[in-house]
């Protein structure tokens, strides 16, 4: 009997702690005004950071309305622990018109065990063929009407903001963790019960 009680404390002990990947990236959401007879061309980044105790791999995906017209310049890359980057990419837009896409970002460990987490960045382009008004344009509304935002084009309107996973991962940990005690109380319970 002593010998299952140990060896069932032994396998208490011996269950690894659930350890969550975390997201951490600037430009959450972004809303840019293109004027197309200026440019057709807009040049971004998105900033990431790894606030993770361990290395990661980064990786970058076009979806949405920018999916097939944007080029990732830093498609896959790596960041050590507390490391950041800029990670660029380029939108060519074809006409006039409001885009709304995401660039993807895909947190993994650099050893490949564990699970990922996956981030995304918003950007809704307002493209115009020179200055439009509401008045011209419904569909484009004019960005530069509020102080606060730049009256550059091409300037971002939406504030940085850091986007964390951080209480959804701690969430999982915490429920796989509290499984496995369940678990493990139950079959100790069983086990003692078939002693006695």
């Amino acid at each position: 009997m002593k010998k299952k009680i140990t060896s069932l404390l032994i396998i208490l002990f011996l269950i690894p702690f659930v350890n969550g990947l975390i997201g951490s990236i600037g430009n959450a959401k972004a809303i840019v005004t293109v004027d197309l007879e200026k440019t057709n061309l807009l040049e971004r980044t998105v900033l990431i950071k790894n606030v993770n105790n361990v290395s990661v791999t980064i990786k970058l995906e076009p979806s949405g309305d920018i999916e097939n017209i944007t080029e990732i310049l830093d498609k896959e890359f790596s960041l050590n622990p507390n490391g950041e980057k800029n990670a660029r990419f380029k939108v060519t837009i074809p006409k006039s018109g409001t885009y709304n896409g995401l660039i993807n970002i895909f947190f993994k460990p650099v050893e490949g065990k564990g699970a990922g987490v996956a981030l995304q960045s918003n950007w809704i382009i307002k493209a115009v063929n020179g200055a439009a008004t509401n008045s011209e344009n419904p569909s484009v509304s004019n960005s530069n009407t509020d102080d606060n935002i730049p009256s550059n084009d091409n300037e971002i309107t939406g504030s940085t903001v850091v986007n964390s996973n951080e209480d959804s991962v701690f969430s999982l940990g915490l429920i796989i963790f509290l499984v496995l005690v369940v678990i493990i109380v139950v079959s100790g319970f069983i086990i003692l019960m078939r002693i006695v």
